[in-house]
């Protein structure tokens, strides 16, 4: 048996397809995806993925064996409310090895990649959301635990709508009166149109 030529190489938006199809891998292994969703998921997913690199808005390294890409990592950019020097950060996410090359240090080194290309763009802060099986090679790396809240919109964000008249609806009877002490006024309720789609 020869032995494989491994090599990492950043990724280039000619790579988007590549990147997608590794992102799909990921998720099927997380349980996040069904596997017969390849097809619609990978087109959609390389389109956004070229689209973000024709924007700068990510960076990404990959693991390439015997010519086929079998790991990557990302670095996603966006900017926040300014702070002194930059608003720049960054998200390192899609970090991903095929099962058979994992234990060898690859992860290690796509992220490493990526953490330096994140530095290099002048970003404020780097952060990410680990699994537990990662999270060690993370604090490796030195990425520190931070107090961070998130909010999965998987309903509807309640709105209150106004009646055709433009008057906005009475509370519903369930409804507490706020008190006078209540951060929140009648001025601050944005109302949107009963025809809004949201």
């Amino acid at each position: 048996m020869t032995e494989a030529n491994i090599a990492l190489r950043q990724a280039q938006a000619a790579d988007a397809w590549d990147l997608a199809r590794l992102r799909f891998e990921s998720l099927v292994e997380m349980g996040l995806i069904d596997p017969r969703e390849r097809e619609g998921f990978v087109r959609r997913a390389a389109g956004e993925l070229f689209q973000h690199f024709q924007e700068e808005r990510i960076t990404a390294w990959l693991l390439v064996v015997d010519g086929i890409p079998r790991g990557c990592a990302c670095a996603l950019f966006w900017r926040r409310l300014p702070y002194p020097g930059s608003s720049l950060h960054a998200e390192i996410a899609g970090v991903y090895v095929a099962p058979c090359l994992r234990r060898q240090g690859y992860a290690s080194e796509l992220v490493r990649e990526a953490i330096q290309a994140a530095h290099a763009r002048g970003v404020r802060k780097i952060t990410l959301s680990p699994t537990e099986v990662g999270r060690s090679m993370y604090e490796r790396l030195g990425f520190k635990s931070d107090k961070q809240m998130s909010f999965y919109p998987s309903q509807p964000v309640r709105i209150i709508e106004m009646s055709p008249d433009g008057a906005a609806p009475s509370a519903p009877a369930t409804s507490q009166r706020r008190g006078e002490n209540d951060a929140c006024d009648a001025e601050t309720v944005r109302h949107f149109p009963a025809q809004s789609e949201y």
